[in-house]
């Protein structure tokens, strides 16, 4: 029974494809847009009904088989058989097609509107969280500032905190700041207008000989 499936399941598949393309393309000639996605959805409701028919068939059968000895008792059997399984099938697909069709030809429809305003909340949620973040830690580095007297400087996805006294000089790189100090460079992402304020902060007095440099 398995290999059986198997192989009308195989079968079915082509069918299904077949008959589904053929379908979409005679509406396409009648000049109707969009067909494909409900020419195979539509197509493909009554294989699926068909495949789960399978089974029931395949005990029918197993019960009375078709063959040369036993075909005048298995005939009658099979023409009653063949009714139910009509009945079943045009009521099912046509349940099948009546809640399937409008749910998914809806939704697809819907779908490429939905992505682009579900990416819209992502990106507006990121950035808001981000600006939420970043105020958070100027709080952060303001506080430190005023009651350690310590700098925090984010360089390379970590966080450096230096005495102020340690900052020798600054200087403006873009959206970054060069900070030496005695053991050495980092390079921080901030303004040096923002590096002033918290060395302020922190009672230094740095001075700023250029828009772009400082000590």
């Amino acid at each position: 029974l398995r290999g059986a499936f198997l192989f009308y399941l195989i079968a079915s598949l082509g069918f299904w494809l077949v008959n589904g393309l053929s379908l979409a393309e005679e509406w396409r000639r009648a000049g109707e847009a969009g067909v494909w996605l409900r020419a195979l959805t539509l197509e493909g409701t009554s294989n699926l009904v068909i495949l789960a028919l399978f089974v029931p068939v395949a005990l029918l059968e197993r019960r009375f088989p078709v063959s040369l000895e036993r075909w005048r008792t298995a005939l009658p059997v099979h023409a009653l058989g063949v009714t139910a399984f009509s009945l079943v099938h045009v009521v099912s697909m046509d349940s099948l097609r009546a809640l399937l069709w409008p749910l998914f030809g809806e939704f697809f429809y819907e779908f490429r509107k939905d992505v682009l305003s579900y990416g819209l909340m992502l990106a507006v949620l990121a950035i808001m969280r981000e600006l939420e973040d970043a105020r958070q830690r100027l709080r952060a580095a303001r506080e430190d500032a005023r009651a350690d007297h310590v700098i925090t400087l984010r360089s390379g996805g970590r966080e450096i905190r230096l005495p102020a006294r340690e900052i020798i000089s600054a200087s403006a790189a873009g959206n970054y700041v060069e900070v030496i100090t005695p053991t050495g460079a980092h390079l921080a992402r901030m303004t040096l207008t923002r590096l002033i304020s918290l060395l302020e902060t922190a009672g230094a007095e740095p001075v700023r000989l250029h828009r772009s440099h400082m000590t």
